[in-house]
C-alpha cells in the first residue's frame, strides 16, 4: 500500500472526511519549506487521492490528525508492527518503560463464551492455559500451547496462514471423527 491509500484507510476507520482531515491538519499549521505555507485544500485532496505526492514534513502532522505513530503511514502488517515495536523496547527510556509497564498490565479475563473470527472458543480454557500464575495444574498440552503461542508473534504473515489452514485441517478431521 501506498502511504495515501494508509492515511484514507485510517480516515476510513475513524469516520473523518477529507474536509475534517484537513481543517485538522490545518489547525496545527504545518508550513513546507519550499513555500513556508500552509499546503492548500487542492494540495491535500491531491496527496489523498494519489496523483502528488506527500511532503515527507508533512508526515508527522499527519500522524498527529489521525493519532497514530508515524510508522504506521508506510505499513501495518504484523511484522511491520512487531519491528517497530522492536525498536521501540531497544530505544525507550526508563521513563518510557515505566509508563508502558502500567500499562501493559493484563486485564482480568472474561469467562464464558467469546467470538472470534466467526468461532467460539471456551475463554475460560484459555484463561486457565494463559495464566501466569506458576501452578502445576496446566496439562503439558496447555503448556505446549502457551509455548506456541508466545511464539507466534515471531512468525511471518505467510507462516501463520499456513499454521491457521493446517490447523481448521485438524479440526475438520477431528470433527468427522468425533
Amino acid at each position: 500500500m501506498q502511504v495515501y491509500e494508509h492515511i484514507n484507510l485510517y480516515l476510513k476507520r475513524r469516520n473523518m472526511s477529507k474536509a475534517e482531515f484537513y481543517d485538522k491538519l490545518v489547525q496545527l499549521e504545518p508550513t513546507l519549506t519550499n513555500t513556508g505555507e500552509v499546503p492548500t485544500i487542492n494540495s491535500i485532496y491531491a496527496y489523498l487521492n494519489g496523483r502528488i505526492g506527500i511532503d515527507v514534513e508533512l508526515l508527522p502532522y499527519i500522524a498527529r490528525v489521525l493519532e497514530i505513530p508515524e510508522q504506521l503511514l508506510f505499513a501495518d502488517t504484523p511484522s511491520a508492527r512487531l519491528a517497530y515495536i522492536r525498536h521501540l523496547a531497544e530505544t525507550m527510556t526508563e521513563e518510557e518503560r515505566q509508563l508502558l509497564s502500567k500499562v501493559a498490565e493484563p486485564k482480568p479475563m472474561v469467562l464464558g463464551a467469546t467470538a472470534m473470527s466467526g468461532m467460539f472458543y471456551d475463554t475460560k480454557r484459555i484463561a486457565k492455559i494463559f495464566d501466569k500464575k506458576p501452578d502445576n495444574t496446566h496439562s503439558e498440552t496447555d503448556r505446549k500451547i502457551q509455548r506456541i503461542h508466545g511464539l507466534l508473534p515471531h512468525a511471518p504473515d505467510k507462516y501463520l496462514t499456513h499454521i491457521e489452514t493446517q490447523l481448521l485441517d485438524y479440526k475438520g478431521l477431528t470433527a468427522k471423527f468425533v
